[in-house]
């Protein structure tokens, strides 16, 4: 199946690849998913998932601190940690790193 196929591609990306996430903050799309009470709303199946999933992944990149990735997307640390969680490659990504920096894994 095509869009499959894509989808599973896109999720590959967003989690192998990393970019210097913009100094402006969060982009105009993880911006345009969060509510007013600065809840992220995004279903896995949805197209934007791997994009969203790839932006939060290269502000803990560049951090190195889910707190302050989650400051800096706008967004509570246990939404982030909830949006991680929804991609178990994903989370021990982010565990790995923080493995790597001494610190002990997130449990969600």
């Amino acid at each position: 199946n095509h869009r499959a196929a894509l989808r599973r591609l896109r999720l590959r990306l967003a989690l192998r690849l990393r970019c210097e996430p913009a100094a402006d903050g969060p982009s105009p799309l993880w911006r345009g998913r969060l509510s007013k009470q600065g809840r992220l709303s995004i279903n896995e199946e949805h197209i934007d998932f791997p994009t969203l999933l790839a932006e939060a992944l290269d502000h803990v990149w560049l951090a190195r601190d889910v707190r302050a990735a989650a400051e800096a997307l706008g967004v509570s640390t246990s939404q982030l940690c909830k949006l991680l969680s929804r991609e178990p490659p994903a989370l021990a990504w982010v565990n790995d790193l923080r493995r790597a920096s001494g610190l002990p894994p997130l449990r969600v």
